[in-house]
């Protein structure tokens, strides 16, 4: 395709090259013609003027320039000759036969005696000599009617001439100008076609790369589209290991959490048997060595000692738990049996220490002692 539309270009191309060379060949043509055919004019012309007094003008010239009067004409033009060499030997013929006439007359008046009175010789010679004159100046007279006649015959050959040369001209640059523009009107063809195979040239090549091109970009399309369904599943799997992870790692903390709550409730546990243990071994000495220090049992309604079962909380000092367990049973190692049954009462769980006013404490029986009522009441 690029190679035949480059041949086409090439051959547009040379069509309007040849075509510019004719069109300026045939301009500088013209000018030189019109250069070169007006000549000077000749010398009889310029020295003669229209109009001039033919008898002024000396018998030499005069038959000079009737001689040069059919050389003039011939220059001019073959149609201008004849009629100026006719009007001259029309003019030129009462001058010839002048002549004869004036000698009949001379020989008349010298030689015949019977038309004339006899003259003397001197007469005869003078009436000669006058011939002579009128016979010149006939022929000088005859000689400037024939130029006179001829030099409008040769001013109108030449304007004939010049008009046909001035026509031959026109119709050059007539020609010269309609070559000239047949040859940008095909300079126009010739570009308006290199134009047009460019841009077919242009349309060819941009379908061609459009063709090549769509498949390409479907596949560029469709791997860009498989790229982003791959991250966004990466992003997906990597978000749901994140959240296993964080699954698993707070089960290991619940499970750390549920160990160390086992740890410290088997501790607890060890520690309140370990409690209660030495809760039975104090009651047991304390009930028998403090007396005293028991709070006084009440009667029950079936009969047997009762002992107070709750504890109302007062200002401190004096109220805590080693008073208390001192008052309640007699024995202040006890508290901690106060401690672990009104635990969830005090206002800091993990501080025994710390007692509000009016905190009502449950006294537990420690050796299966009857306990109801409040202590004080009684």
């Amino acid at each position: 395709m690029k190679s035949i539309i480059k041949r086409v270009l090439n051959a547009c191309l040379a069509v309007f090259l040849a075509s510019l060379v004719s069109g300026c060949a045939s301009v500088i043509e013209y000018w030189t013609l019109d250069d070169t055919s007006a000549g000077p004019p000749s010398e009889e012309a310029a020295a003669l003027p229209d109009g001039a007094d033919s008898e002024a003008l000396p018998a030499e010239s005069a038959v000079s320039n009737g001689a040069a009067a059919p050389d003039t004409a011939a220059e001019g033009g073959a149609g201008a000759t004849e009629p100026a060499g006719a009007e001259k030997s029309a003019q030129t013929e009462p001058a010839a036969n002048a002549a004869p006439v004036a000698g009949a007359g001379a020989g008349a008046v010298s030689g015949t005696p019977e038309t004339a009175p006899t003259e003397t010789g001197a007469q005869s010679a003078a009436g000669a000599q006058r011939a002579d004159q009128d016979a010149a100046r006939n022929a000088q007279s005859a000689g400037a009617n024939s130029q006179n006649a001829a030099q409008p015959a040769t001013r109108t050959a030449a304007t004939a001439g010049g008009e046909g040369q001035n026509a031959d001209q026109a119709a050059t640059l007539a020609a010269a100008m309609a070559a000239l523009a047949a040859a940008q009107k095909q300079a126009a063809d010739a570009e308006a076609a290199r134009q047009k195979a460019e841009a077919d040239a242009a349309a060819a090549q941009k379908l061609a790369a459009d063709r090549e091109i769509a498949p390409a970009k479907k596949q560029a399309a469709d791997a860009e589209t498989a790229r982003q369904r791959a991250e966004a599943d990466a992003a997906a799997a990597q978000k749901r290991a994140a959240d296993a992870e964080a699954a698993r790692q707070k089960a290991e903390a619940d499970a750390a959490a549920a160990q160390k709550q086992a740890a410290e409730a088997e501790e607890a546990r060890e520690k309140a048997e370990a409690d209660a243990e030495a809760v039975r071994k104090s009651v047991s000495v304390g009930f028998s060595n403090q007396p005293q220090s028991l709070p006084t049992p009440a009667t029950g309604e079936g009969g047997g000692l009762v002992y107070p079962k709750y504890y109302t909380v007062g200002t401190w000092p004096p109220d805590c738990l080693w008073e208390i367990a001192r008052l309640v049973y007699g024995n202040p190692y006890l508290w901690p049996v106060l401690y672990r049954a009104n635990r969830s009462k005090l206002p800091d769980p993990g501080n025994p220490d710390l007692l509000d006013a009016g905190i009502v404490l449950e006294i537990p029986s420690v050796n299966g002692e009857r306990r109801e009522g409040n202590y004080g009441d009684r």
